[in-house]
């Protein structure tokens, strides 16, 4: 019976130890920590710039005058040639004065500019002038319808720029201009000169200011050159009209 007792004790106490291990293993596994692994430092990429096309940027140059193609023609008058063949338009205020049927000239409405003086104290309106006229050379070889040629059979002009040959309208002009030895410094000639059937055509657009303009005391002198300066700005874009003029310039059968 005594055996029986300490039999049982002896296995309680088993039990014991048995459930006091599994409980303190258990509490081991619960209360350990799972060992961080150590993350990798994450690289910032550089961001990267965004490639941007150039803006266009508007350039800050005036634009070359188009005058000359706004021109509106519809109101100009024909001048129309029969004997030798060519037709021209010209403004309807024109005066037109026929010399000859080989000698025509037009008188072009005056154009009047309002300039102040570089002091800003005094106003002048400043009438531009301009004439036109068309020779006919008869019986004139073609290689010596140029401006040398014609120079030399007594045209009596220097030239300021080389002769050029110039597309105006459906024909081709040798162009150049010159500065008249005899009218004096203020006209300013553009000739243009073409030909058909050894015949010679001269087209010459002139263009003038009033000299007595600047010449009693409307301006003083040390407005003059700026005032000269500033004709010739003026006479670049109206030499564009003269153009004009020329392209509508034609031969007729």
């Amino acid at each position: 019976m005594l055996i029986n007792s300490k039999g049982n004790f002896l296995l309680l106490g088993i039990i014991i130890l048995l459930a006091v291990g599994v409980a303190g293993t258990t509490v081991y596994f619960l209360t350990k920590k799972t060992p961080s692994v150590p993350e990798t430092p994450k690289q910032e990429v550089p961001e990267q710039p965004v490639s941007q096309e150039p803006e266009e940027t508007t350039s800050a140059q005036p634009k070359e005058s188009t005058s000359t193609e706004e021109i509106d023609i519809s109101d100009w008058k024909t001048y129309r040639n029969e004997e030798y063949g060519f037709e021209i338009k010209y403004p309807q205020e024109s005066k037109t004065i026929i010399k000859d049927k080989s000698c025509v000239f037009f008188d072009l409405p005056e154009h009047y500019v309002v300039l102040h003086s570089k002091s800003g104290e005094v106003a002048i309106t400043l009438p531009i002038l301009k004439e036109f006229e068309i020779r006919v050379i008869e019986d004139f070889p073609p290689q010596f319808c140029t401006f040398k040629g014609l120079r030399e059979t007594g045209m009596g002009e220097h030239v300021i720029e080389d002769p050029r040959i110039v597309q105006l309208g459906n024909l081709k002009f040798e162009k150049t201009r010159t500065s008249a030895m005899v009218a004096g410094p203020d006209y300013y000639p553009t000739y243009y000169i073409t030909s058909k059937n050894n015949t010679c055509f001269i087209l010459t657009c002139t263009l003038h200011y009033h000299e007595n303009v600047l010449s009693y005391g409307v301006i003083n002198k040390s407005d003059y050159s700026w005032l000269q300066e500033k004709w010739h700005q003026m006479i670049k874009e109206e030499r564009k009209f003269c153009d004009h003029i020329v392209s509508t310039f034609r031969f007729i059968e």
